[in-house]
């Protein structure tokens, strides 16, 4: 296994240009595959099962890459604004952290009917 990470590091070095698609591509599977975005799986099928009628798979599938991208376009969001106020990955300062409470709190307002 040390030797294959040993490889890997040896390739990525040594070749420029296949270390930013590796580094995207691993940063994308790192969204998709994590726990935080299969857990919400369930999600995403209780909701299709909700709806008046059961989706065609196509239509499931679009479902599903939608809601993948936009996790994704989500966490990149976050990443560009954490990089562009010169923060570390998750650090948005104390502002950030009451803007983000209070968007976290206005969607579960409107998530129980209190807030159109």
């Amino acid at each position: 296994m040390l030797g294959l990470l040993e490889t890997f590091g040896h390739a990525v070095t040594d070749a420029p240009l296949v270390a930013a698609p590796a580094a995207l591509a691993w940063g994308a599977l790192s969204v998709f595959l994590s726990p935080c975005n299969l857990s919400s799986i369930p999600l995403v099928v209780a909701y299709m099962n909700g709806a008046a009628e059961s989706p065609g798979p196509r239509r499931a599938a679009a479902l599903a890459g939608a809601f993948a991208l936009g996790n994704l376009a989500s966490i990149a969001v976050v990443g560009v604004a954490t990089v562009l106020l010169g923060r570390m990955a998750g650090d948005v300062g104390r502002t950030g952290s009451y803007v983000l409470a209070a968007v976290f709190f206005h969607v579960g307002l409107h998530l129980v009917g209190l807030v159109p």
